[in-house]
């Protein structure tokens, strides 16, 4: 392959453009690649078996993009500084890649380094401070790199410094020199334990993220002096405790994530954050306080509070966030109420209160007309829903998952006009569902999974648009009503483990939409109809440890049906022309 890549240099001499990308087995390149004089891109990435680039590469001097990624090269030849039309290095993901040559500095033109994945590489020269044009830098997930010398103060042009994954300890006080850095990202540095406080003077940074820098106890006070800066990221920075009063400065701040630290409160000051759009406090397991200046976020519309468990209280001032559409306060399990503030946030499209010690929701949410999206999963304490839930337009979904206490649910509910998913599974108190629910017109999904319910309410019949009705395990239901075959767009109707079921209706027949019917388990169900073979969409058949013994002659006329599990039936054959059901690709069947 070596000869034949000469040969073809050789031709041509004039290629401004030479892509090997994903070669993996050239594992040289011939001296003569230094005569392509018009060569102004050449990619080599991906090419495994590559260890070495050839010290004539440096006459290449019309090149712009070298691409090395992923290659074996275990150093950049010294003949690299003569590239001075290069713009763009990629050696990113060079694992053997230990040396990088002083020349490097020469590289007057270049504006993208990349060394990403270097983990080799244990020292860069201090000549790359003389690399005037660099504006990109990345050496994340270089393990090998300690530190971060002060040269990284003169690159004057730096817009945006990567340094994920190293294991440096600190960044350098020369870093504040970084007047045009705009992107600071240092992600899951493990050892990082100080920012310095120059970082004050980075006056164009926007965007700073020290997401996963488990050591890192404190932020200095300089960090007010930050102007520019839009997004602040601080996630899992399992050591800091505390945000400092003099965040409240920083102005143009529009995101601030401190999910899973250890901070105990949230500072007076944050009020004063104008332009903050979201705020990310969740899994702050010591965050005991929210102050009443929160109030002043006249931007806010994403505040995250979920897992907060230390959490007992919030300020009725929340109810002036006038923006706020998105508030989570699942599993805060000290919140033992919520506050008819509540009422007051009109532009809120979701609620989430997931796994809390609520007894009730307030009145005053019926006053939510934009709420989309509310989610009470896992309140087992939770034993009423009030009447003015009937007054959220907007509401489409609804889920109640799990909430053990609740009996009973409001006649109001029927007039949810824009709900499409309700989700009652696992509310084992809850017996009844009334006729309103056939007033739920846009209804698509009913899950019922494990309720107490002893029949289906004959206005079932009602919800044109449901396509899925999951009453599985409802030990005590005994009846469907023959209205369910006016369900015409259901698709998908789970009956498994209903133990007291022992009749369907024969309008099920008229479902012409239904592809999956789940009977397993209903003991008393001793037949399957002969209208089954009306189902000429059903591709699942779920059957499983019935005492049923046959199945119909009509189930032939099922020529979609893809699956019929029949195991643990008392069924030894399933009939005498298995070959009717040409199409069916699994059958689960006793021994």
């Amino acid at each position: 392959m070596f000869c034949q890549l000469q040969n073809i240099l050789e031709r041509f001499l004039q290629q401004s453009h030479l892509d090997l990308t994903g070669c993996v087995k050239l594992a040289q390149l011939p001296d003569s690649i230094g005569s392509l004089g018009s060569l102004s891109r050449l990619l080599l990435s991906r090419c495994h078996s590559l260890k070495q680039i050839p010290g004539l590469i440096g006459k290449l001097t019309s090149l712009t993009e070298l691409h090395l990624n992923s290659t074996a090269i275990e150093e950049l030849p010294e003949s690299i500084g003569s590239l001075k039309e290069l713009r763009t290095l990629n050696a990113s993901y060079c694992a053997s890649l230990a040396c990088i040559p002083n020349s490097i500095g020469d590289l007057a033109s270049l504006s993208h380094f990349d060394l990403t994945g270097c983990e080799e590489l244990a020292q860069l020269p201090d000549s790359i401070g003389s690399l005037v044009s660099l504006s990109r830098l990345f050496l994340s997930r270089c393990h090998s790199l300690t530190q971060i010398s002060d040269w990284i103060g003169k690159l004057t042009s730096l817009t945006m410094l990567c340094l994920n994954s190293m294991t440096v300890e600190e960044l350098p006080e020369s870093i504040g020199s970084l007047e045009k850095l705009k992107t600071l990202v240092a992600t899951d540095c493990a050892s990082l334990t100080r920012i310095p406080n120059s970082i004050g003077d980075l006056a164009s940074l926007s965007h700073l993220d020290l997401t996963g820098c488990v050591k890192l106890a404190q932020l200095p006070d300089s960090i007010g002096s930050l102007g520019s800066l839009s997004r602040l990221l601080l996630s899992r920075c399992h050591s800091l405790k505390q945000i400092p009063d003099l965040i409240g400065k920083l102005t143009s701040l529009t995101e601030l994530h401190l999910k899973s630290t250890a901070i105990e409160e949230l500072p007076e000051s944050i009020g004063s954050l104008k332009e903050l759009k979201t705020l990310d406090a969740s899994y702050c397991a010591s965050l005991a306080c929210i102050p009443n200046s929160i109030s002043d976020l006249a931007s806010l519309s994403h505040f995250d509070l979920i897992g907060c468990e230390e959490l007992a209280q919030l300020p009725d001032t929340i109810g002036s966030l006038v923006s706020l559409s998105r508030l989570l306060l699942s599993r805060c399990h000290l919140l033992t109420q919520i506050s008819d503030w509540i009422g007051k946030l009109t532009s809120l499209t979701t609620l989430c209160l997931n796994s809390m010690t609520v007894e009730g929701l307030p009145e005053s949410i019926g006053s939510l007309k934009k709420l989309k999206t509310l989610v009470a999963t896992n309140c087992a304490s939770l034993t009423r829903i009030p009447n003015s839930i009937g007054n959220l337009a907007s509401l489409s979904h609804l889920d109640l998952t799990g909430c053990i206490k609740l009996a009973q649910l409001p006649d109001s509910m029927g007039s949810l006009a824009s709900l499409s998913r309700l989700f009652l599974s696992r509310c084992h108190s809850l017996r009844q569902i009334l006729d309103w629910i056939g007033k739920l017109t846009l209804l698509t999904e009913l899950h019922l999974y494990s309720t107490a319910i002893e029949e289906l309410p004959e206005s079932i019949g009602s919800l044109k648009e449901l396509r899925t009705l999951n009453a599985s395990y409802c030990t005590s239901l005994a009846y469907i009503p023959n209205s369910i075959g006016n369900a015409t767009c259901l698709s998908r109707l789970n009956l498994i483990e209903c133990h007291k079921l022992a009749q369907l209706p024969d309008s099920i027949g008229s479902l012409m939409s239904l592809q999956r019917l789940s009977l397993s388990g209903c003991h008393l169900l001793r037949r399957i109809p002969d209208w089954i073979g009306k189902l000429t969409s059903l591709t699942e058949l779920h059957l499983k440890s019935m005492a049923i013994e046959e199945l119909p002659k009509s189930i032939g006329n099922m020529q979609n049906l893809r699956m019929l599990d029949i195991s643990g039936t008392p069924i030894m054959e399933l009939l005498d022309d298995l070959g009717i059901l040409v199409e069916l690709q699994e059958l689960k069947a006793s021994g």
